[in-house]
């Protein structure tokens, strides 16, 4: 694997600015970029379909996942990686799924205020889908996602965190989306060295329905077998 076109590998957390990553990834890669995820939200992506999508699809050069499990850069590309701080999370993953009757839990959600959604996801039952905000970077940096075939019955432990830090000190860059201008600048400059004129840019929120309506036009899931 040492003779592949360097991959952008972008790790899609919900509600972690990445709509924004994808809409500038499929503008610069066109085709040659896809998203790829399972047949549900509770699926995950191993580093070996991850290979084996790599390899039956030589054209691609840029990926974005939302249920993959981590995994390196390849030939000193750093994966796009952004993680939010929990509470300003917790808020815009509240307020989206008041709004989205097709997310999980939507009637009960609906009905609460801010504090009784955050009391309900860190005291709700496995597979009830307070995993969304309960340690939720943690457990999608770490080996937490993966002791269990059900995603919504993961739980992060001590080791899970100690995991994380250490993937995200050990890669070159990552993102922060409360920084995201400054966060899409070092990648820029990063991913310049290999694709030039690669632009990282903000959603605007004015633009943002026809964006998603442009975004999902082009996003259909690729699978393999």
């Amino acid at each position: 694997m040492g003779d592949m076109t360097p991959l952008v590998v972008h790790h899609h957390f919900f509600k972690n600015a990445g709509i924004s990553i994808d809409l500038s990834l499929k503008k610069y890669f066109g085709d040659c970029w896809i998203s790829l995820e399972g047949d549900h939200a509770r699926d995950i992506v191993t580093e070996i379909f991850f290979w084996k999508l790599v390899q039956v699809n030589p054209s691609v050069l840029a990926v974005s996942f939302h249920t993959l499990r981590p995994i390196k850069g390849m030939q000193n590309v750093p994966p796009i990686v952004f993680i939010r701080h929990p509470i300003l999370r917790a808020k815009s993953v509240f307020a989206f799924t008041q709004k989205a009757p097709s997310q999980p839990n939507y009637q009960e959600i609906s009905k609460l205020t801010f504090l009784e959604y955050v009391e309900w996801a860190l005291d709700s039952e496995p597979c009830n889908g307070g995993v969304v905000i309960n340690n939720y970077q943690i457990i999608h940096l770490s080996e937490a996602s993966v002791r269990t075939s059900n995603i919504l019955e993961a739980h992060a432990l001590d080791i899970d965190l100690k995991e994380a830090k250490t993937f995200i000190d050990n890669i070159s860059a990552y993102g922060v989306v409360e920084r995201f201008s400054e966060s899409i600048y070092k990648y820029e400059r990063i991913f310049a060295r290999i694709y030039k004129g690669l632009k990282l840019e903000p959603l605007k929120t004015m633009l943002h329905q026809s964006l998603m309506e442009i975004y999902w036009s082009n996003c259909t899931p690729s699978k393999i077998n």
